[in-house]
């Protein structure tokens, strides 16, 4: 896999956005990105549970999600990505490095986005911070092959992994299950 994106250095790895924003252009129209929420009804318990008022879509892709979330929870929405998709969204930036305060926003979620973050872990410390309420993920599962063949994957997630990870973040109370090649998981606070 070329990853002409990345550059590395002793203490740190360097994402080139531009180049690899050519790059998950590429392959969103391979894979289908931005197409997919497998697990409607988990997210809709999670929204259910949680009442957000701001909920913050992390990898929005085109936005799709926006009216989901605004039908099961009125809550306004606000879309992240890297890059913008020919879409209007409201924050250009990386799930490694987001631009809120502490507390501003009730939701968060990661659909089929975090493993093409580079520092995941980062992401989510950042989102337990930001966060009032919970985060909601979901991800193509570890075996699956086109997770492997897609250049834009930094990492094969899993949910008990997930799990141990959130749990020493300070997320409770997480649920997590398995749909066809993918799982979602949902933390709160």
């Amino acid at each position: 896999m070329s990853c002409n994106f990345l550059y590395h250095s002793i203490n740190y790895t360097y994402v080139d956005y531009r180049e690899y924003s050519k790059v998950l252009e590429e392959e969103s129209k391979k894979y289908g990105w931005g197409c997919l929420l497998v697990v409607p009804e988990k997210f809709k318990e999670f929204l259910e549970i949680t009442k957000p008022k701001i909920h913050l879509d992390i990898g929005c892709h085109r936005g799709l999600l926006s009216g989901f979330v605004e039908k099961h929870s009125g809550a306004e929405y606000i879309g992240l990505d890297v890059w913008h998709y020919g879409a209007k969204i409201a924050v250009m930036a990386s799930g490694d490095s987001l631009p809120f305060r502490s507390n501003s926003v009730d939701t968060i979620s990661f659909i089929e986005s975090l493993e093409h973050i580079p520092d995941y872990p980062s992401a989510l410390r950042q989102s337990y911070n930001i966060c009032k309420k919970g985060i909601f993920i979901q991800s193509v599962i570890c075996y699956d092959k086109a997770a492997l063949l897609d250049k834009t994957h930094f990492h094969v997630l899993h949910p008990e992994a997930l799990e141990k990870l959130l749990r020493f973040i300070g997320f409770r109370d997480i649920k997590h299950g398995l749909k066809k090649a993918t799982f979602w998981l949902y933390a709160l606070k």
